[in-house]
């Protein structure tokens, strides 16, 4: 759904993982082409998930939505941005404060 080929048996990744509560986010760079960004907020309460594609410089490029079990939608562009919006402040929030020994 993402664009990023069948890889069958998974895709190698770098991932960091964050809880809060019962939404899981995720930030995941493919280990074969740092081009291939990819966040997930998975809430377990709802079993719903946004997976958003993004460039290095954090650029949205597709969001796909699903809920477990039910088929995976593509948001269309409006609503991907409307989607990504929080789904970056969160992550450039943690990015600002992280020490600078982890940058």
């Amino acid at each position: 759904m993402l664009g990023l080929g069948t890889h069958v048996g998974g895709l190698a990744v770098r991932q960091l993982a964050l809880r809060q509560g019962s939404v899981v986010r995720t930030f995941n760079v493919s280990a074969d082409n740092a081009l291939d960004v990819v966040i997930f907020d998975y809430d377990e309460a709802s079993r719903a998930t946004l997976v958003c594609l993004l460039t290095p410089a954090a650029k949205l490029r597709r969001a796909v939505t699903y809920v477990a079990g039910d088929a995976p939608h593509i948001l269309a562009k409006p609503e991907a941005r409307r989607r990504f919006g929080p789904e970056l402040d969160y992550w450039l929030a943690i990015r600002l404060s992280a020490s600078p020994a982890s940058r």
